[in-house]
């Protein structure tokens, strides 16, 4: 968030973690960092963005799941009236376990998704309607990671 908020110095930026403390941690550095364009929200994707009307609409959105698969769904699904053309969307922890990946091959399989890229453990969403055959890309193989063959010695 403080790498967005950096980069952008104008773009308005928001966060929400389901961990108060994590959240008060949160404003306490992005305070004593300077970021003023940084909102912290206390509570779940899901529960907070469904109370909000009417949603703003998002340019780049990054989301991270917990170790359920239904709770990135429940997550994808509250982020969508937030979703137009040209929006990014960013999902990270694609792989934290066997149900999120799952859940991940069924979002980018929804009729929306014009293109989807994958990056081992975080995953990227296009709406453009520009891309007119829909396309999912993997990148960075595991094989072509020679880092990853010594892992666990």
């Amino acid at each position: 968030t403080a790498y967005l908020a950096n980069a952008c110095p104008r773009a308005s930026i928001e966060t929400i973690d389901a961990d108060a403390a994590t959240c008060e941690l949160a404003r306490t550095i992005f305070k004593r960092m300077g970021l003023r364009t940084i909102t912290v929200t206390h509570g779940t994707i899901p529960d907070t963005l469904t109370a909000r009307n009417p949603p703003l609409h998002a340019d780049l959105i990054f989301a991270n799941s917990d170790r359920s698969g239904a709770d990135l769904l429940a997550t994808y699904e509250a982020l969508l009236p937030f979703v137009h053309d040209q929006t990014i969307l960013i999902f990270g922890d694609i792989r934290r376990s066997a149900q999120t990946f799952k859940a991940w091959k069924q979002i980018i399989s929804r009729p929306e998704v014009r293109l989807s890229a994958e990056f081992r453990k975080f995953g990227l969403l296009s709406y453009a309607p520009g891309i007119l055959t829909k396309q999912h890309k993997t990148l960075i193989r595991k094989r072509w990671k020679p880092w990853t063959a010594l892992k666990g010695w």
